[in-house]
C-alpha cells in the first residue's frame, strides 16, 4: 500500500543564529524576523545578518519610543 503524499519533500531546516544572543529569528522564506507588539516584522535576507540587525534596531527604536521623541519634539 502506498501513502498518498509519499513524494512530498520536507521543508529545509532553518540555519542557526550567527551568535547565541542574536535577537532575530529565521523564517521559512529565508529572511530574518522579530516580533514587536504582537506583530512579526521581516528585516532582510538571512545571508546578511549585520544589515538585518541594523534595520531591526532602527525599527525597534521607532516602535518603542513615544511619537514626540521620534519626531524630535520634546514635550
Amino acid at each position: 500500500m502506498t501513502h498518498r503524499n509519499s513524494n512530498r519533500t520536507l521543508p529545509p531546516e532553518k540555519p542557526s543564529k550567527p551568535y547565541p544572543d542574536f535577537p532575530l529569528s529565521a523564517t521559512d522564506n529565508g529572511q530574518e524576523c522579530q516580533k514587536f507588539k504582537g506583530n512579526v516584522w521581516l528585516f532582510g535576507k538571512r545571508n546578511v545578518p549585520a544589515a538585518s540587525l541594523v534595520r531591526s534596531l532602527d525599527q525597534k527604536n521607532t516602535f518603542l519610543l513615544p511619537a514626540g521623541i521620534r519626531a524630535g519634539v520634546l514635550a
